[in-house]
């Protein structure tokens, strides 16, 4: 491996350990968490769904999806379009990185997963939020009726993707949705902290 690809790697990962706390820090100032509950916080995501370490290629049988594959760019007069690759991948397994979407009320057993930190409020701002178009409702392998536990940070999700708008429980169309594996789905609803 030459000087510039471990630049390169070195720097991803500086990148991504950088928006993992700037998440925090966000979080921090709209919850009003001290910053030492914070730092407990990073602690509590389990390295199973935790994006700081590069986790390589996907395991055979299942592609990596990113958030700017979701929709053609630019946006043209008939509005968001899915991507090739989007379409292609519906009914199969996914791997993707985000946030994950702090509620003031939770969903249960679901959860929305965004490229970017972002709080959303129910009363002031009902269906008018702040989610970027490419976001990915994600749901529980096992519908319970139970909240899963917000994680701060950036995770890393496996699934199996659904595309085409459909109405949350929430009252959102979701136009990308992914229904989480079943051994992360447990993880989560437990909110185990990392060993």
């Amino acid at each position: 491996m030459n000087q510039s690809s471990a630049t390169r790697r070195h720097l991803k990962r500086f990148m991504i350990l950088a928006s993992s706390y700037l998440a925090i820090a966000a979080n921090v100032q709209a919850h009003g968490m001290q910053p030492n509950e914070a730092d407990k916080a990073v602690s509590e995501v389990p390295a199973a769904i935790s994006a700081i370490k590069d986790a390589g290629p996907a395991p055979e049988g299942m592609t990596d999806l990113k958030f700017r594959e979701f929709f053609r760019l630019p946006v043209g007069p008939r509005g968001l379009e899915p991507t090739e690759k989007l379409i292609s991948l519906d009914g199969k397994r996914v791997r993707i990185v985000g946030f994950m979407a702090h509620h003031e009320t939770p969903m249960a057993d679901a959860f929305i997963l965004s490229p970017v930190p972002v709080t959303l409020g129910d009363e002031d701002e009902s269906l008018a939020d702040d989610l970027p178009a490419s976001v990915i409702f994600v749901h529980a392998a096992q519908p319970e009726g139970r909240t899963i536990p917000f994680f701060p940070g950036l995770l890393r999700l496996t699934g199996t993707l659904s595309v085409g708008p459909h109405e949350e429980a929430d009252g959102h169309v979701s136009a990308v949705r992914m229904q989480l594996d079943p051994d992360l789905t447990r993880l989560m609803l437990a909110g185990q902290p990392q060993k």
